[in-house]
């Protein structure tokens, strides 16, 4: 059996016994994917300070912002491409202002995030919480936690990006799950769930990183992988995926009661696969604890400043 180390030192994208378990006939390098466009993508930005502040951005068709103070909350809806908006409380709790330029911004995939060429600054209580864009692209306070949840439709057959440090690179990240339903991925996605039709692939940067088969029975669990010198886990939830049915057939059966109508209305929402990816704390990371306290809480609350996490949710057309 080959050491930890070795298969730290030439697979370190992840912690798995697929890598440890020596050469195989299965292929490793991904498949070609087109990219995937999300219909929505919104990114949080919380405060771990003293002052705690939660400012998110969701891009659509439109930009919508929302600001969190433990005081007030205010959420504006932002359809122009230049100008700036004050958020005042009538108790003066929140003060406010969202200055953003969208008019040379360019979108990647014509996606709805730009890329580049925009810039969004908010100020809160005459602060500079947060700015993105610009010549720096992104500036922060240095105690955010950043969420981010993107948002498809369509077909478990996707590819995003995400960078989980402030020192790492983005990396690609490439989720193919066969059966479930839902159409995409092209002729070679169609070929692919014929020969694995309960089958979800993750791969990273191009590399294969784990497989899990027989998804109807394991519709939810979770994997570790290991790059940019982190823990990063992986967790799934393909339940409504595969056993909610859709607003349409759910609605031709409804039609035939009253009670059953009203019912069918509260679970309107299409069958949802969600995917998270979570970069652990420092704390979780390690192998065993010291018996000072104090120092894991140092060390606890040094990562939960720099915590990231990614949220895909795909929903059933």
């Amino acid at each position: 059996m080959r050491g930890l180390a070795a298969c730290y030192s030439e697979h370190a994208i992840k912690v798995s016994d697929t890598y440890c378990s020596g050469p195989s006939n299965h292929t490793y390098i991904s498949p070609t994917l087109p990219p995937s466009i999300p219909d929505t993508v919104t990114t949080t930005y919380t405060s771990s300070s003293d002052k705690p502040v939660s400012v998110s951005l969701t891009w659509s068709d439109n930009l919508t912002v929302a600001i969190s103070t433990p005081a007030k909350s205010y959420s504006v809806s932002l359809k122009k491409q230049k100008g700036s908006k004050k958020l005042t409380s009538s108790s003066g709790s929140l003060n406010a202002e969202i200055l953003w330029d969208l008019t040379e911004a360019e979108y990647e995939n014509n996606g709805p995030e730009p890329s580049r060429g925009f810039s969004v600054v908010v100020a809160v209580n005459s602060e500079v919480v947060l700015r993105i864009g610009g010549v720096d692209q992104e500036s922060l306070r240095r105690d955010w936690r950043v969420s981010r949840t993107e948002r498809y439709s369509g077909s478990c057959w996707l590819s995003t990006k995400a960078k989980f440090s402030d020192v790492g690179s983005k990396h690609e990240i490439q989720i193919q799950c066969g059966g479930g339903g839902g159409g995409g991925g092209g002729e070679e996605g169609h070929l692919w769930k014929l020969k694995s039709p309960e089958t979800m692939s993750v791969w990273v940067d191009k590399r294969k990183v784990f497989q899990v088969k027989k998804l109807k029975w394991n519709f939810r669990g979770n994997q570790t992988m290991f790059f940019d010198g982190m823990l990063i886990d992986m967790m799934w939830d393909l339940h409504d995926w595969f056993f909610k049915e859709t607003t349409s057939s759910s609605s031709t059966s409804s039609s035939k009661t009253a009670s059953s109508s009203s019912s069918s209305s509260s679970s309107s929402s299409p069958p949802c696969a969600v995917f998270m990816f979570r970069r652990r704390s420092g704390l979780d990371s390690r192998l065993w604890l010291e018996e000072d306290e104090e120092e894991n809480k140092k060390i606890g609350l040094r990562e939960a400043k720099h915590s990231f996490s990614l949220v895909i949710c795909v929903s059933k057309k």
